[in-house]
């Protein structure tokens, strides 16, 4: 009788054990998500779509009344022209063309100060295996004014590819055209880079989609660069 009561004790105190080791489990699990789902959410405020005549990209901003884009989505344009960009809930607003490098895929627009929150510029962990978040927008779709977050697994090391200029390679299935010039973020929220290429990957499937990142640091170099020329600045005082 004895050994029974004592079973039982042990029986209720474990119990009691793997409930509570379930319960932490869950919330861990339920946390865990809830950060990964709020990480996903947050790169959208940073992200406007560009309409070239139609939606053909993405842009963010560098600094305050600066932003940029890949070269190829504002294509036909030159410096001083204007295109447009679309944020949610608003009309859709004009930016100047300050510069496009010659050196690698990227325009420096001319916004209105306070237009987009400036991209967060700390220490990002681009290394391969990391895990990173792009913000564009479909454009070939019904609603090219939408955001869409795709999360991606960087696949490559630090590389040049030309014309694009020197980043890494992402695995990045839900990539899509609209994404280009977009911003690229790690999972603290730090700007890894911009969209500039999308192929289908080598096995050719959707699901090995890929994208070329353009450093933020590159884009970073090469707006300052542009920056300083003059002519850019009379482009800036044309707005």
């Amino acid at each position: 009788m004895l050994l029974s009561r004592a079973g039982r004790r042990l029986f209720c105190v474990a119990s009691v054990v793997v409930r509570i080791f379930v319960v932490f489990a869950l919330v861990s699990v339920l946390h865990t998500a809830r950060v990964h789902a709020i990480e996903a959410r947050k790169p959208v405020m940073y992200h406007a779509a560009v309409v070239n005549g139609s939606v053909t990209g993405s842009a963010f901003s560098i600094s305050q009344g600066i932003a940029v884009t890949n070269a190829h989505v504002v294509g036909g344009r030159d410096a001083g022209d204007l295109i447009y960009l679309l944020l949610p809930g608003q009309p859709r607003v004009a930016a100047r063309i300050l510069a496009v490098s010659p050196r690698i895929d990227l325009a420096v627009l001319s916004i209105s100060d306070g237009l987009l929150p400036v991209a967060p510029s700390g220490e990002a962990r681009d290394g391969r295996g990391q895990s990173v978040y792009a913000v564009g927008v479909i454009a070939a779709s019904g609603a090219p004014r939408r955001q869409v977050t795709v999360p991606g697994t960087v696949s490559s090391g630090m590389q040049t590819v030309r014309p694009f200029g020197r980043g890494v390679i992402a695995r990045m299935p839900g990539v899509r055209r609209g994404f280009s010039g977009g911003p690229v973020f790690d999972r603290r929220g730090q700007l890894v880079g911009m969209v500039a290429a999308l192929r289908p990957g080598r096995s050719g499937n959707a699901s090995a989609r890929e994208a070329f990142i353009l450093s933020a640091d590159d884009v970073r170099e090469e707006v300052a660069r542009l920056m300083r020329r003059a002519d850019v600045w009379r482009s800036a005082d044309t707005r």
